[in-house]
């Protein structure tokens, strides 16, 4: 954002407002949610009204339902830097290009040559700033750089495995999720083309550019696949250490277990949001997610308030193993999903009326997931729960809170906040809620402080006001409109 440098790829090296702003909130946000992050230090605006022209999209811009197109005006935006900090940001993409530098002659590494010693301090470098204890002071001292990068790619596994599980479970679309934008730590990095799922669709994904291989669920794939050029990218390191045979076993190993673990962390966070233990492995709970999946699409439910207000349904009706789940409860249950249809339909969780067919399914669901929930509470804590230390015995709708937030930033609140950020430069361009206030002409920063104190509790209850602003699905508009549905 500071201007022109070797690395601007021919532009202009500036950020703007609008994105600035984005990055600051959601970085934080999702620290705030329990997903492994890079953190927002401080987001500063030009003080001397520095300008450029950007690409974007006018207010009357639309698109039908589910699709996507790039903005259509250019507008003049003021410029601004947002600081981030991490404890390093060594990517994917790093370790490939190093990877991909070094050559075999007659068959074996040249570990003299200059782009060797490069890729070996990359691995070092990765293990000190990521790893420390894990990797890199066990390692050192035998400068035994073959084992640092064999702990480099088994803690790079869990901790980018737990990461994309964390995105699946708050709703996040990274939007653009390929090894130049992967640390190798696990951390959530490259906060541009982002978005938080309103109406659930297995493919979300805001940037244009995304394609369905970068959408929503498609990203425990795509995180596999970055994993995996990280694990070809340490294998000459390892190979030279080891061994061609035996680097290769690992190398096999270490794919096989990836390819388990990554689906599997994935599970973990339905069993979790469902109430369920996360290493419950019974193939009726995973059956149970399957089964809720295609009624969550046919449904338009929205993911946020789908979610919590079944953790609240849940908490109130509370599951133990002497209580049974008669059709009376599961249709309360779905009335708590719908909302009041007639004083306050937007607080419900699905985005059209239910259809008969719809309501049956999600009745018969019900009841199948409240018998499930009733046995496996009797099989993991029995009648009484004494103890929640390691969540074993957590009740489903406390251990549902935990999982399900109650406030994520939907891209109208981020909207509505640049808005009156700079209101020369976005009014007029974003749907708005209809409790929204007028903006002022002169810049008002004062939803930005409003949305950061929001984010800093996302699993609480909030004021009365927060609950009826925020937690809420798209308003009217929002889920068509370019910038706000999507983004180039």
């Amino acid at each position: 954002g500071s201007g022109p440098t070797p690395f601007c790829r021919s532009g202009d090296g500036r950020a703007v407002l609008r994105s600035s702003i984005r990055e600051f909130l959601a970085s934080e946000a999702m620290h705030w949610l329990g997903v492994p992050t890079t953190r927002a230090l401080s987001l500063v605006v030009s003080d001397e009204g520095c300008t450029v022209n950007r690409p974007w999209y006018s207010g009357s811009y639309q698109m039908p339902r589910g699709q996507k197109g790039d903005p259509d005006v250019l507008i003049e935006e003021p410029c601004a830097i947002t600081c981030r900090a991490s404890r390093s940001y060594v990517r994917v993409g790093h370790l490939d290009l190093f990877a991909r530098r070094v050559a075999r002659v007659d068959g074996v590494y040249n570990t003299s040559s200059l782009e060797w010693v490069e890729l070996e301090r990359m691995v070092w470098h990765a293990t000190y700033r990521d790893f420390r204890e894990e990797c890199h002071v066990p390692n050192q001292a035998a400068n035994n750089v073959a084992g640092a990068a064999v702990c480099l790619a088994e803690q790079s596994m869990d901790a980018l495995s737990s990461m994309v599980a964390g995105w699946i479970r708050v709703g996040f679309a990274q939007g653009n999720f390929n090894g130049d934008n992967c640390l190798v730590s696990g951390r959530t990095v490259d906060y541009g083309p982002f978005g938080f799922m309103e109406e659930y669709d297995p493919t979300f994904a805001k940037w244009t550019g995304s394609g369905q291989h970068f959408g929503f669920l498609n990203q425990i794939e795509a995180g596999l696949a970055n994993y995996l050029v990280l694990l070809e990218s340490l294998l000459p390191v390892i190979e030279a250490g080891w061994g061609r045979e035996k680097a290769r076993s690992f190398h096999k190993r270490a794919e096989k277990t990836a390819r388990d673990l990554f689906p599997e962390k994935a599970k973990q966070v339905f069993r979790s949001k469902m109430g369920f233990h996360p290493m419950a492995k019974e193939t009726a709970i995973d059956g149970l997610w399957e089964e809720l999946e295609l009624l969550l699409r046919r449904a338009r439910a929205d993911w946020t308030v789908f979610w919590r207000r079944l953790s609240i349904a849940t908490g109130s009706r509370q599951v133990m193993s002497n209580n049974t789940c008669t059709s009376e409860d599961a249709d309360l249950i779905l009335d708590d999903l719908v909302g009041d249809k007639e004083n306050s339909p937007e607080l419900g969780a699905f985005y059209k009326p239910l259809s008969d067919r719809d309501r049956q399914d999600l009745l018969s669901w019900i009841l199948k997931w409240q018998s499930a929930l009733r046995d496996h509470t009797s099989q993991s804590c029995g009648s009484e729960v004494t103890s929640k230390e390691d969540a074993t015995c957590m009740l489903p709708g406390d251990r549902m809170r935990l999982s399900n937030p109650k406030y994520v930033l939907r891209e109208w609140m981020l909207a509505e906040a640049y808005t009156r950020a700079s209101p020369s430069s976005y009014q007029g361009r974003s749907p708005r809620s209809e409790f929204a206030p007028p903006v002022n002409e002169q810049r008002d920063e004062s939803l930005i402080h409003e949305l950061y104190e929001l984010i800093s509790d996302p699993y609480g209850e909030g004021t009365a006001e927060q609950e009826f602003q925020y937690h809420r699905r798209a308003p009217e508009g929002a889920m068509s409109a370019g910038g706000t549905a999507y983004m180039s």
